[in-house]
């Protein structure tokens, strides 16, 4: 596989990831989430990083490379919105936390952060994998001390929802 521009997304690996990949962890999601109903925050957030780890080695595998980074940025931008997204999908609409996507400052990088559904208005509406939450932080800081802000929605093509 040749490594793909670092503006461009390569669907393929989109493709793989939602039909072949996506839909066993999103069964040991479902599988596991009334007990993560039960657990704190943090364990929640443990589980959701694991999850998104196991996503994508097995990304890695399928396409027999060793660094996923040889996908580029922008393909490894909408493979971790679309982990969010389809893991988001799995939980009921009754589950205490949801994933979201946090950016830092000006970084256009990401991270993950679980947000506590009840401090996130509507997020009952959009937990289908088209609709995925994007928190901002200003610093590095801020995310860590849990002062962030849910910026905007945008389903995984990249459509803004709200903002």
């Amino acid at each position: 596989m040749s490594a793909n521009s670092e503006d461009q997304c390569n669907p393929l690996v989109l493709a793989v990831l939602r039909q072949r990949i996506m839909p066993d962890w999103k069964k040991k999601l479902a599988g596991w989430q009334a007990d993560l109903a039960k657990a704190s925050i943090g364990e929640f957030s443990d589980a959701a990083n694991g999850l998104i780890a196991g996503a994508m080695t097995c990304l890695a595998i399928k396409f027999g490379v060793n660094d996923i980074e040889i996908f580029g940025k922008a393909t490894l931008r909408k493979v971790f919105e679309w982990i969010v997204g389809e893991l988001n999908s799995a939980l009921p609409t009754d589950h205490p936390y949801i994933i979201s996507i946090l950016h830092i400052g000006n970084d256009p990088g990401t991270a993950l952060v679980v947000l506590d559904r009840k401090t996130l208005p509507g997020s009952r509406d959009f937990v289908d994998a088209w609709k995925i939450p994007f928190a901002w932080a200003p610093t590095k800081e801020c995310a860590e001390s849990g002062r962030y802000q849910v910026k905007k929605i945008l389903s995984p093509d990249g459509e803004t929802i709200v903002s």
